[in-house]
């Protein structure tokens, strides 16, 4: 068609193709002006069906006159063809220009796009196929929005089959993807998407196919973009989010109001930043001596000046306490509030992985709780209230969780470094280990030396006794209630009942059957109390529970086991870590109540580092991932990712060569981790847990075509590496008898894990050599985990690898480097040399040091490089507050 004459326009270049239309560049011989013609495509019949929809898309958009809607000329026949002239504009789609936009901008032309959007909703006009290819940035800055061919008029027939989709996958609301009737509220949603877009730097939906985007689209919330970019403005974050709403009735009712609200949160971004520049402008010495005064105090900043301060009002405040708390028991009670900052050196490890939030013993006259030194060494701390100084615990690093015994003598905890629950006399001696326990949920202390436990995170309470012994099972996940884990279990004051929290997974954007539990050890009671997504505790006669980030007290009743009145605010702003709903919050039953405020944060972006430990950039978002594989070419890597909102871990594929962006490759309830990649990369082998059982997956890298379910079995079994060959699959296999073992599945036959290591010892995360005969691995034999070679399929003797401990090898891809991690987070090398059958050790040497916040390391293809996955660094956080005679609040409300 180019190059011909239709009508009195001359048929200039092809702009482009849509379902509806074909577009071209013309001039207007007569007028003498660009204009852009859309014709129904060719491969399309012009059926009157079709030909009422090209006229409606005319008629709507003609009928609007908006500086950010493109203008409509006329529509016109030609030769049996019916084309629509409208305004040439020339400029950039968005789709081409909508990453790493300045946020300014990114808001203004959000405004510009609700701006148009209001006055077609005006006008009763929807346009139903908002997308960012839709959307024209001219030179001067102005956004037009395009392409009214799937609008619909209030008045007009639906053309659309009713159950039909209509939209571009990713920008549909869910009304649209579902084939709903749909409204303004749809153009909303899709605002919302390109809104989510510009801020974020990528999609809030994201599939490996159109399948799973849908799938998402309807059931999943998009993370917030502060969880992504935390420094990004909450204001403007709750904008974007109103308008994903997955009901059209939750959602933003007006785009008007949407560029309402931009618009605020544009003026509110520039008086944030006229604010930050102003205030760090120094003040100089009226003395005239130069030197700088803070500019908020007005004082010297002299850095001994602070501490001083906060230790002297910190000394105060527990003078006040150890009066009116100790030593004037006649006095009123009244409450009193005092602070307590973390140890020098260190600070608090009150929320995330394996960490020790702050729990008041029984007697209410101490405080335990876990810090972190620089190094990122854990460490259990004692607080007595009527000293000034914490003391550490020795031989509680890495111990997480503390509980206290009923009498204020003992304090148990769970060991990471050795995944058992110990206990320790805080008069003083060595911990004492009780059981296993790998990686706890919370445990609680009775009179009768009962401790109930939680295991690990995907397991019901087990009861054990505090002298140590075989722990029982005593509740079960409840698979009709999609129960993932019960955690968090507190005795009741009579030692014979308690409460815990039931967590519960989700196919839908957040799981709404978390839940309370009331149960007596005999379970003769045994129901829901209340829904809660956090611990909770019974003091005092009344309930602690959180709503949000709210500490709530509430009148419980020790007869019924029932909640009565109504719940009363205690404080405001609690850390409530989302990834393990623990709220950071504890109290005695004589009146003592500890807390602390601020933000529990979960995740962080992998890091890529070359040989020296040197950062050369990062992947993916700040989000729970794990166990990243790249593959075999170095182009994509998988990670199972923990999804705090639905409780589910999916599995995920990041495209290394397109910027890092991510697309689901699993969805749905189970619990998909520990991915493994075929040595083609066209495969990932995965393990999966529904309910009780377990299964080893294999699925197509693409995310199309069928999954393949190897096996089923009750124990848990986790892929590690895939023989390059693609004959064996090898695993980790757990038992109770002996913890960890190593398994094969050969491919190519039953598909069945046949034990390859199986010893009294746990043995794990066995990898290949690139050549198939040799198999490195952990194991603890020698009484700390060290790393081993053992000749594939065998037989043959153990190698000892590592000098003075290790874990988690991984082979170079030319299999002369063995590397893995020293105890104190070394990234270690092991040159290996082949002769014949044998095998030899030339050197092992310690490439660099990681941060104690790096865990699984992953050498690339080309040897130079590490994809290291990162968990979020503790920030300092606020200090303990310490609230006497709490329940006095309560009475005064």
């Amino acid at each position: 068609m180019i190059g011909q004459t239709i009508s009195h326009y001359s048929i200039l270049e092809k702009l482009g193709e849509g379902g509806m239309g074909v577009v071209y560049k013309a001039q207007d011989t007569k007028l003498n002006r660009s204009v852009a013609l859309k014709f129904l495509p060719a491969h399309l019949s012009a059926t009157e069906e079709d030909k009422a929809r090209f006229m409606q898309e005319a008629q709507a958009a003609a009928a609007l006159n908006h500086p950010n809607i493109c203008t409509i000329y006329g529509i016109e026949e030609s030769g049996g063809q019916m084309f629509i002239a409208m305004e040439f504009v020339e400029g950039q789609t968005l789709h081409d220009r909508r990453l790493n936009l300045p946020l300014k901008q990114a808001i203004e032309i959000g405004i510009q796009l609700a701006d148009g959007l209001a006055a077609a909703h005006e006008k009763g006009i929807v346009h139903r196929d908002i997308k960012s290819e839709n959307i024209m940035l001219q030179k001067d800055g102005r956004v037009r929005i395009m392409d009214f061919g799937l609008a619909r008029i209030k008045s007009a027939s639906r053309l659309t089959k009713v159950g039909s989709t209509v939209g571009t996958t990713g920008y549909m609301s869910p009304e649209q993807v579902q084939g709903m009737q749909s409204d303004h509220r749809s153009d909303i949603f899709s605002l919302g998407v390109i809104l989510y877009e510009l801020f974020a730097g990528q999609s809030p939906f994201k599939g490996a196919h159109e399948t799973a985007i849908n799938y998402e689209i309807v059931n999943v919330d998009p993370e917030p973009i502060s969880s992504i970019k935390p420094e990004f403005d909450p204001e403007l974050d709750a904008v974007v989010m109103d308008c994903l709403a997955k009901d059209p009735a939750d959602r933003s009712q007006s785009a008007a109001e949407v560029a309402k609200d931009l618009r605020h949160a544009k003026r509110e971004s520039s008086r944030s930043r006229l604010s930050r520049v102003s205030t760090v402008r120094p003040i100089t010495s009226p003395a005239g001596s130069g030197e700088a005064l803070d500019p908020l105090l007005d004082i010297s900043p002299k850095k001994t000046r602070v501490p001083w301060i906060v230790a002297g009002v910190s000394l105060f405040g527990f003078l006040m306490i150890g009066f009116l708390y100790f030593g004037n028991p006649s006095s009123e009670r009244t409450p009193i509030v005092a602070v307590i900052p973390a140890p020098d050196t260190y600070i608090y490890h009150s929320y995330g992985f394996a960490a020790g939030p702050a729990v008041v013993s029984p007697n209410g006259k101490m405080i335990a709780f876990t810090a972190l030194s620089q190094e990122g060494k854990a460490m259990i701390f004692l607080r007595p209230l009527d000293v000034t100084a914490a003391k550490p615990l020795w031989g509680t690093e890495q111990g997480y969780y503390p509980f206290w015994s009923p009498d204020s003598r003992w304090l148990g905890f769970f060991s990471l470094g050795t995944g058992k629950l110990k206990k320790i006399d805080i008069a003083g001696g060595p911990p004492v280990t009780i059981c296993d326990a790998q990686f706890g949920r919370g445990g609680t202390w009775n009179n009768d030396e009962t401790i109930l436990f939680t295991p690990n995170a995907n397991s019901g309470l087990l009861q054990v006794s505090a002298a140590g012994g075989v722990p029982t099972e005593l509740t079960r996940l409840d698979s009709s209630r999609n129960e993932s884990s019960h955690r968090w279990p507190v005795f009741l004051p009579d030692g014979k009942h308690f409460l815990y929290y039931s967590r519960t997974a989700s196919f839908g954007a957040e799981a709404e059957g978390d839940a309370l539990f009331v149960a007596s050890l005999d379970l003769k009671v045994h129901k829901p109390l209340l829904n809660s997504s956090a611990n909770a505790l019974v003091a005092g006669g009344q309930l602690l529970f959180m709503r949000g980030t709210s500490l709530m007290a509430q009148s419980f009743h020790s007869g019924s086991l029932e909640l009565e009145g109504n719940a009363t605010t205690l404080a405001t702003g609690i850390i409530n870590d989302p990834g393990f709903n623990l709220a950071v919050f504890s109290a005695s039953q004589n009146g003592l109540l500890a807390y602390q405020t601020g933000e529990g944060l979960a995740g962080a972006r992998m890091a890529i580092l070359d040989r020296t430990g040197r950062e050369l950039g990062f992947v993916g978002d700040i989000i729970e991932h794990f166990t990243p594989r790249p593959s075999p070419d170095g182009h994509r890597l998988v990670a199972f990712i923990f999804e705090p909102k639905s409780r589910t871990s999916n599995l995920w594929i990041y495209d290394l060569q397109r910027g890092g962006g991510r697309t689901r490759l699993t969805s749905g309830l189970a619990i998909d981790t520990n991915p493994v990649w075929s040595p083609d990369g066209s495969k990932i082998a995965f393990a999966r847990r529904e309910g009780g059982e377990f299964a080893v997956v294999v699925r197509p890298a693409t995310g199309v075509g069928a999954e393949e379910i190897l096996f089923r079995s009750g124990r848990r079994t986790l892929p590690t590496d895939w023989s390059k060959d693609g004959e064996f699959l090898v695993c980790d296999m757990w038992s109770e008898a002996s913890q960890w073992d190593i398994a094969v599945i050969r491919m190519n036959k039953e598909k069945k894990p046949v034990p390859f290591l199986q010893t009294p010892f746990m043995e794990f995360s066995a990898r290949f050599s690139p050549d198939g005969r040799l198999l490195a691995y952990t194991s603890n034999e020698t009484g700390q985990e060290e790393v081993f070679l053992r000749p594939f399929p065998g037989p043959g003797t153990a190698l000892k690898i590592s000098t003075a401990g290790g874990n988690f090898p991984v082979w170079s891809r030319d299999g002369r480097e063995l590397y893995y991690t020293s105890p104190d987070n070394r990234t270690m090398s092991a040159t290996i040399l082949r002769k014949g059958p044998a095998v030899e050790i030339e050197t092992v040497k310690a490439l660099f040091q990681r941060s104690p916040f790096m865990r699984e390391l992953e050498p690339f293809p080309d040897g130079a490089r590490f994809l290291v996955n990162r968990v979020i660094e503790p920030k300092e956080t606020d200090p303990i507050t310490i609230v006497v005679n709490w329940d006095a609040m309560l009475m005064k409300r």
